[in-house]
């Protein structure tokens, strides 16, 4: 999709759709900004069709104009605008959208633009949301809708000064919402298809796209890293485990390191303590929180930002063979701590430990992890944010605040010591389950023992990772999130940094 901003008339352009944004204050005067335009409005405004408020909508077809359809789109009070209501109304418009064939879009900027939200806000949030809207994972049915993306997305904006944010801020939003629909096409690949070995493979392939380093672990060499969990995961599997580590290097004398860790269970039907049959297909999302720091290293390289990056991803299946780790083992991870297995369907945090530990080698200043880890979690917060817990109350302020700013809402749940008691062991040195009470923050307090060292922060994403239903303008499947999350957090990094300087 091709981005440009242009300072012009809004009733000049040539398009499909004009997209012009009405607050519910302004329904009965100037509508448009152009006095014929408003006057094709002013019967669907005079029968109060149309009264300007948040999820309403009105399409218009115009006569004798280069533009084939004006689409209005309510929102609301001014009083209550902000960049959380326009991005759910940017949501709403990709939802009509996506009814008619638009090959040439233009949107209104100023009409967006009230109170904190500037034309650069509006110009990433509607690129962003677009792409993000259009996306469909077709590759394996001929069956599915395909929504074809408009070729060309015209910014009209009325001050030549606004130009180059728009611009600038329209390719942010390109790049951060294209590998977050790279981190939904690996989460949406079915488990037969996308194996440890095959995300490895994955993997190398970004690396070669994206210029960063790639390094993957086979099994051999992932038993002499002592990394005893992924190994133990692994053994009910016929699939060899992989361990995949890649790296953005900004080339900056006194860059940041951040350090990514992500969940990739291929497939979890729970191992010996085997899930429920109800929904279990579902379990090839296991592997979201891999899914999300290989979107977020792809969005970084792309955005040239000037921080250092590793993105560390264990990556096995958990099925139950006659090898399989069995409730009552005890292994050793990498850090020499002992685990007693307690359930394996707890299997994330033992291959997150092994991962966690592994990212001391590079001495990051901020290390953060993401999986899919506790069904606790969407009971305790559904499907509308993600767990945040850690040892780091500097980091989880900055991603609670990246998460208002994404879309990508945080909720910080507590992590006392009483909850690092719960998980002591009574053969080993710590237990892999704690039991049903506190279950998200008892897994976070396992991580935390892997994490004593380290500015450390954990993003319990069961609830967000995936939708079993339509929603707005995100289809059934994988949601990619953490994504935009982590990309925020590392931009508000950058930019703080270099305001100090």
């Amino acid at each position: 999709m091709k981005i440009i901003a242009k300072c012009t008339a809004i009733a000049s352009v040539q398009v499909d759709t004009l997209v012009i944004g009405v607050f519910s204050d302004d329904v009965q005067g100037d509508v448009t900004g152009d006095a014929e335009l408003n006057r094709v409005c002013s019967s669907v405004v005079a029968a109060r069709d149309f009264c300007g408020g948040p999820g309403e909508s009105a399409l218009l077809y115009v006569e004798g104009a280069g533009i084939t359809r004006l689409l209005l789109v309510g929102l609301g009070d001014r009083k209550d605008w902000s960049v959380s209501v326009l991005r759910r109304s940017v949501s709403d418009t990709v939802v009509a959208l996506k009814q008619y064939k638009t090959k040439k879009l233009a949107v209104s900027v100023s009409s967006f633009v009230e109170q904190e939200v500037g034309s650069g806000e509006v110009a990433r949030t509607v690129v962003e949301t677009t792409t993000l809207g259009f996306y469909t994972f077709s590759t394996l049915s001929d069956s599915v809708k395909k929504y074809g993306l408009p070729r060309e997305l015209i910014f009209v904006c009325r001050e030549k000064s606004d130009i180059k944010e728009i611009r600038s801020a329209g390719k942010v939003g390109q790049i951060i919402a294209n590998a977050t629909n790279f981190a939904r096409d690996l989460q949406n690949t079915p488990g037969n298809m996308l194996t440890p070995a095959k995300l490895a493979r994955q993997a190398r392939t970004l690396a070669k796209e994206a210029r960063l380093e790639c390094k993957v672990l086979n099994e051999r060499e992932i038993l002499a890293a002592k990394m005893g969990g992924v190994l133990a995961v692994a053994k009910g599997s016929k699939e060899p485990p992989r361990f995949i580590i890649l790296q953005y290097k900004s080339g900056k004398r006194n860059a940041q390191k951040i350090a990514l860790v992500g969940k990739g269970v291929t497939f979890d039907s729970g191992g010996i303590s085997i899930k429920p049959g109800d929904r279990m297909e579902e379990m090839k999302f296991d592997m979201s929180g891999a899914a999300a720091v290989l979107g977020a290293i792809k969005a970084v390289s792309e955005l040239s930002l000037p921080v250092d990056v590793v993105a560390l991803v264990p990556a096995v299946e958990n099925l139950p063979d006659a090898n399989a780790l069995k409730p009552g083992d005890v292994i050793t991870a990498r850090s020499g701590k002992t685990i007693e297995v307690i359930n394996t369907d707890a299997e994330g945090r033992i291959i997150l430990a092994d991962a966690l530990t592994y990212a001391r080698k590079f001495k990051p200043d901020v290390v953060i992890d993401l999986a899919t880890l506790t069904g606790a979690c969407v009971i305790a917060l559904g499907h509308h944010a993600t767990g945040l817990m850690g040892t780091d109350q500097g980091i989880m302020d900055a991603l609670r605040e990246a998460g208002e700013q994404s879309g990508e809402r945080v909720w910080q749940l507590p992590l006392w010591q009483d909850y690092f008691d719960d998980i002591k062991g009574d053969y080993a040195d710590i237990k892999n389950s704690g039991g049903r009470a506190g279950g998200t923050i008892t897994a976070a307090a396992f991580l935390g023992q892997f994490t004593r060292d380290m500015p450390w922060a954990h993003l319990d994403i069961a609830g967000t990772a995936w939708i079993n239903k339509a929603k707005g303008c995100q289809e059934t499947g994988g949601t990619g999130v953490g994504v935009r999350l982590l990309t925020q957090l590392l931009l508000n990094r950058v930019q703080r940094k270099g305001s100090k300087s």
